[in-house]
């Protein structure tokens, strides 16, 4: 079934098919089945709050504000158990945002935003 790195690419655009679908976004919690190959099984969580302040610092900037809900999507290892799950294979517990990433973005002393 391939490695969570290997849809980077194509699920931004699925996802906003998805939810333009639904009608609605998606909510913490929820699983869906998107991809090739009869699909992959995904699941919605909320990331730590360091994910919003270290990856996502242009959405706070082009919005005018960093009040805004942050998901992150995690798909389900070959037996279909999410990195929350104990038992799931070490690879793809991988995809849950920790602290140890590096930071992609910041400020300067002036306000302006670094990439």
């Amino acid at each position: 079934m391939g490695l969570p790195q290997r849809y980077t690419v194509i699920l931004p655009f699925t996802i906003a098919d998805y939810q333009r679908a639904l009608g609605r976004p998606l909510r913490a919690g929820e699983t869906l089945v998107l991809g090739p190959h009869g699909g992959r099984r995904m699941k919605a969580i909320v990331p730590p709050e360091e994910a919003k302040r270290s990856h996502t610092c242009g959405t706070g900037w082009y919005r005018g504000s960093d009040d805004y809900a942050l998901l992150q999507i995690v798909m389900a290892d070959a037996e279909g158990r999410f990195p929350d799950d104990p038992s799931c294979d070490e690879v793809y517990k991988q995809q849950i945002f920790t602290g140890g990433h590096r930071r992609i973005c910041s400020k300067l002393p002036g306000g302006e935003l670094t990439h």
